[in-house]
């Protein structure tokens, strides 16, 4: 994932909400949440809190438009 960040590329990751264990281990791991409207923000805030997650929406929409 590093190698491809750095040359610009972007990795689109997949996983469903009711799998909690496997987006901490995601999100752990540097990936961001793509957030594009009200309905997957609530979702998102909803799934955070369950994993214990800091919802920092404003920052993941930032560094995913960086390519990061």
């Amino acid at each position: 994932m590093r190698k491809m960040t750095e040359i610009g590329g972007k990795i689109d990751l997949y996983t469903e909400y009711y799998r909690p264990a496997a987006i901490k281990t995601y999100l752990k791991l540097g990936w961001v949440p793509a957030v594009q409207d009200e309905e997957r923000e609530e979702m998102w805030r909803e799934c955070c809190e369950e994993v214990g997650w800091e919802f920092a929406p404003e920052e993941w929409r930032a560094r995913a438009g960086s390519g990061r």
